[in-house]
Parts: C-alpha cells; sequence; structure tokens
C-alpha cells in the first residue's frame, strides 16, 4: 500500500483510466445492439404506417358505399314529405312505411354487409326500420344523441336484439327548403364481422400483432383480433394522452399493454373521425437480436469483473487516507480543535491532510480573538442599551410639571421637581452599570411620584422589599420600563384606582422581582400570535421598554434570566424579573 501511495495521485488515476478504457468497448457494443434494434423498430413503424394508410384508403371505398346509401335515403323526396308529416293517422303512417320499404327495396342499392335501414323521426322516435335485427333502446337513443351533437356521419358499436356486432352509420336528415332544419335521421347497420374481413383480414400483420379501429374517445368498433371486446374502451386513456401529445395525423409511440410492452402504430381518418391502430409486442422486434445481446452480456460481464477487482485495489489507496480526513474533520465539527491528521505518504492527500491541520490551528487561533470581540461587543451593546433613554418621558414630565405650575401654587410642583432632579442625577450622572437595589427601588419611587403627577394620581404603589438583599447589586433602571408598563397599559378604563405592588425577595441563589397590578390585563396568547404592525406600541410583551430590559438581563447573565410576564383581562398582570443574586 504504501509502495502506491509513492506514486502520485494523478498518476494513480491515469493508470485507472486506463484500466478503465475496456469499458467503452462494452458501452459501444451495447449501444451498437440498441441502434440496430431501434432501426428495425423505426423500419418496423414506418412499414405499418404505410400499411395503415392502405388499410385507411380501402375503408374510404367501403364506406363510400354505405354514405352514398345515406345519402339516397336523405334526398328523396317521397321519405321527406313523410317526416315532415306530423299528425299522421295511423292508417297513413302504415301507407307511408309501405311507401319507404318500396322506395328501400326498388330504388335504392345497398352494400350486402349492410343488415339493417332505419329511419327516425327529428325527436328520435323510431319512424322505420327494415326489420332484419333490432336496436335496444338504450342504444337508440345513445345513438340519436351522438348523431344530433356532431357535425359528420356518426359511427357507433352497438349490439342487436340477437347479438350481432353491428356497426351504426348515422347521419342527419335535412329539410331540403330549410336547409338548416333536422326532419330526421339515417341509420345504416353495418355487419362488424364482415367488415372487419373486407378491411383489416386482408393486411398482413405479425405474430402476437393486431389492428383495430378506435373512435376518439378510445372505444373499440372493430378488430383483427376477435378476442378483443367491441364496444368497450381499450387502454383508452392512455393511447388517446399519447395521440394527443404526438399532434399528427400518424405516429408511433410504446405503450404496456397486458404486462407487455408494445410498439402502437397509429393513422387518423379526418373523415369519420376515426383511428386506425397498429399493436407488435417488443418481443417480436427483439427476438431476432436477443442472441447477440445474451453474447454480449456475457462478454461485459466478465470484463466488469475483472475491472472491479482491479478498481478496489487502487480505491483503497485513496479511500483510507480520505476516510481518515472525513474522521478527523468530523472531530473537528464536533468542537475538538486539538485533533490533528497523521500521514506519512508523499502524494496530494498527505499534502491536503496537512493543509487541514494548517487550517485547524488558524481556525484555533481565530476562535480566541472571535471570544475577545465577542466580549467587547457585548460591553459596548450593555452601554448602548444602558443610555437608551425614552426623551417623550423628559419633555412630557416637564410640560406636565409645567402646567401643574401654571395652575397651582402648590408643593406638589417641588415635590415634582426634587424627583425629577433625583431621577436625572442617577441616571445621567450616575456612571456604574450596576447599583444596589435599594438605590434601584429609591429610583422607582422617584419616578413613580413623577408620574403620579402625570397621571393626577391615578394609581398607587406598596413595596414590600426583603431587607436582607437590598444591598446586592442590579442592573441600573432595569425596572423602570415595567412600571411605565403598568401605568400606561394597565389603567382601569372604569376611573378605579390602579394598584401596584412591588415585591423583592431572593430564592436560592436568585434574586425574584415581582410588579403585579390590578389593571385591565390582556390575553398573553392573543398579543404572541397577533400580527398587528402596531402592536409594538400597545402592548408590554412587544414593547421596546420590555424588550430592553430582557435583553440586558440575558446579555449580563445569559439566557436561564429574564422577564416572564403573566395577564390575564380584568384582572390585572404580573411581570417577574429573574437575575442572579450579587452580593456586594
Amino acid at each position: 500500500m504504501n509502495l502506491v501511495r509513492k506514486i502520485k495521485l494523478k498518476k494513480r488515476l491515469l493508470v485507472c483510466f486506463l484500466l478503465l478504457s475496456i469499458i467503452p468497448i462494452i458501452l459501444i457494443s451495447f449501444f451498437t445492439y440498441k441502434l440496430s434494434s431501434n432501426s428495425a423498430k423505426r423500419k418496423l413503424a414506418d412499414s405499418n404506417k404505410q400499411l395503415l394508410s392502405l388499410i385507411n384508403t380501402n375503408m374510404k371505398g367501403e364506406i363510400e358505399k354505405y354514405q352514398y346509401v345515406c345519402g339516397s335515403i336523405c334526398i328523396n323526396e317521397d321519405i321527406q314529405e313523410a317526416l315532415l308529416k306530423y299528425d299522421m293517422s295511423d292508417i297513413e303512417k302504415n301507407k307511408t312505411i309501405l311507401s319507404i320499404q318500396d322506395i328501400v327495396k326498388t330504388r335504392i342499392i345497398y352494400p350486402a354487409n349492410a343488415k339493417n335501414i332505419t329511419i327516425l323521426d327529428k325527436n328520435g322516435r323510431l319512424f322505420y326500420d327494415l326489420g332484419y335485427d333490432g336496436f335496444f333502446q338504450k342504444d337508440l337513443e345513445e345513438i340519436y344523441s351522438k348523431t344530433l351533437n356532431e357535425d359528420k356521419d356518426s359511427f357507433t358499436y352497438v349490439k342487436t336484439y340477437s347479438g350481432r356486432d353491428i356497426i351504426v352509420l348515422s347521419r342527419k336528415i335535412y329539410n331540403h327548403y330549410q336547409k338548416k332544419e333536422i326532419i330526421g335521421f339515417t341509420l345504416i347497420s353495418i355487419d362488424e364481422g364482415l367488415f372487419s374481413k373486407t378491411v383489416l383480414n386482408p393486411a398482413e400483420i405479425h405474430d402476437g400483432s393486431n389492428i383495430i379501429l378506435m373512435d376518439a374517445y378510445g372505444t373499440v368498433l372493430s378488430s383483427w383480433d376477435r378476442s378483443i371486446p367491441l364496444g368497450e374502451k381499450y387502454n383508452s386513456s392512455e393511447i388517446i394522452k399519447n395521440i394527443n401529445a404526438i399532434n399528427k395525423n400518424s405516429g408511433t409511440f410504446t405503450l404496456d399493454i397486458d404486462g407487455e410492452r408494445q410498439q402502437v402504430t397509429y393513422f387518423y381518418n379526418r373523415d369519420i373521425d376515426k383511428f386506425f391502430l397498429s399493436f407488435v409486442p417488443y418481443s417480436y422486434i427483439d427476438s431476432a437480436a436477443s442472441v447477440i445481446a445474451r453474447d454480449v452480456t456475457i462478454v461485459a460481464i466478465l470484463l466488469i469483473c475483472v475491472c472491479c477487482f482491479i478498481l478496489l485495489f487502487i480505491h483503497s489507496s485513496i479511500a483510507d487516507p480520505v476516510e481518515n480526513m472525513a474522521s478527523a474533520c468530523k472531530d473537528i465539527e464536533q468542537g475538538d480543535l486539538s485533533v490533528r491528521i497523521n500521514d506519512s505518504g508523499q502524494d496530494e492527500l498527505a499534502f491536503l491532510a496537512g493543509s487541514i491541520n494548517s487550517m485547524v490551528e488558524e481556525i484555533s487561533s481565530l476562535l480566541q480573538i472571535q471570544k475577545l470581540q465577542e466580549k467587547q461587543k457585548r460591553e459596548v451593546e450593555l452601554q448602548m442599551l444602558q443610555y437608551q433613554i425614552n426623551p417623550h418621558f423628559l419633555f412630557n414630565t416637564l410640560n406636565t410639571l409645567k402646567l401643574v405650575a401654571q395652575m397651582n401654587h402648590d408643593e406638589v410642583v417641588s415635590e415634582g421637581i426634587k424627583s425629577l432632579s433625583e431621577l436625572l442625577k442617577n441616571t445621567l450622572v450616575e456612571k456604574n452599570e450596576f447599583i444596589s437595589i435599594e438605590e434601584e427601588m429609591n429610583n422607582l419611587k422617584n419616578y413613580m411620584a413623577i408620574m403620579k403627577i402625570r397621571y393626577a394620581g391615578s394609581f398607587t404603589e406598596i413595596f414590600e422589599l426583603d431587607e436582607s438583599i437590598l444591598k446586592n447589586k442590579i442592573p441600573k433602571l432595569l425596572l423602570q420600563p415595567l412600571i411605565e408598563n403598568s401605568i400606561v397599559h394597565g389603567a382601569p378604563n372604569d376611573g378605579r384606582i390602579l394598584n401596584i405592588c412591588i415585591k423583592c425577595k431572593e430564592i436560592g441563589s436568585d434574586i425574584c422581582i415581582e410588579i403585579e397590578d390590578d389593571g385591565v390585563g390582556f390575553d398573553v396568547n392573543e398579543v404572541l400570535t397577533s400580527n398587528d404592525s402596531t402592536a409594538s406600541s400597545t402592548n408590554p410583551l412587544k414593547g421596546l421598554g420590555t424588550e430592553n430590559v430582557n435583553q440586558r438581563i440575558k446579555l449580563n447573565f445569559g439566557d436561564p434570566y429574564g422577564v416572564t410576564i403573566k395577564s390575564e383581562k380584568n384582572k390585572g398582570t404580573v411581570c417577574t424579573v429573574l437575575i442572579p443574586a450579587i452580593k456586594p
């Protein structure tokens, strides 16, 4: 193995490609066989097209005989006059039928394959029948409906009372004097068996093959193979889909029929809107080439076995080093940057292993730098969040104090100015990021004193503080946005006073601060699922203040800490702040 590894990878691959040059020989043999087979298929398809074209020509001559009979009946003046009489008595009708029968037998010459002549009135009722064999009523109604809706002669397969297979040629009878008025229908019954022998049987087809006549809906009207049921659909959806995909008067496609793959060739007769289809099984087409295919397959298998043995040997010289690198990369992905790849080879894979080792060392160095940058970034973000302050609060407060001063000469103004002064001193002058809980509570008292002036004493506050933890440290102005939410968003609409309770206690090694009010509250789930773009300015869950408080806590102390809000409509809201206990 080491001897092979001394050879450059490029040379190894070159040797491998030379050895694999034997495979193209196999491919050439295979494709030669396929091309020969496809050529035979194309020639057979062209031959079938010509055959169907001859059958179509033969059928045109046969159909013209029946169409001549139809035309003779449709233009006969006696028959036209009889169909125009709607109110004939039974005696007159019998005379008319005898007259028509005389006309049909003496004046009209129809082919021997025409087994019956039927005339319907314009409403589809039986007017005259030659009487050899009749139709079932449902078939008669189907023929009437189909003929009425088509613009040309219609061909329909039916079975007679005696079970005879019949192809019915039907045509509308128009009034001579009003060309658009339909006064009846002519039906010529053609014996399907005799028709098949006359039109389809003269064609020479191969073993297992078949030729059928099919309408545009996939219904079989006539078939050379008598085992195929007539009047039923024969793989119609697939056949019609393939014909529509080719979209030509003739074409060839492949179709699986009864588990056997067959070549289907079709020819479209536009005059009667019907298809001639030829079916030839691929087993017949490939029978002559099967022996060649067997021999080629045996040779190909032997050559492939030899090539595989050589490829396995060369593959191991490439795959083993690659697997070592992959294993090392997996460990590195899990975070173990102490992994190194040991490879003593002299090829490109060894060089790649050394490059990966260098890259890991560089990544380790960059991670140390990134950690330092993240720490600096965190400090900057904390400072930016600390200095975020709502200027509207200052302006609104000052305007409120100014208005009160103008209206009342009261100590309220001095108390308000005093509270504002203390608050501004602690926020703008004091630069420490952390202050004691006691100082934070004093800031809250000053803030709430100012808000009482602004909102005309619409709330009261209660402080329930654990005296033993008042010296613990807390981020400065952490609670002010939450108090503002309670005052602004929690105020009752019925005019009652809002009660706010601030509780501070120690739970294990953490400090828990609760801000509870008995205000209007809200539905937490409804707010979380709301897509309203104004939601951030109208609820405490999505407001800038609440989000800033939560971000400050998580940036300082990590994900286990933060703000949680519980609320219920018309009962109030509880904001819980959880931070670690920081001793002085």
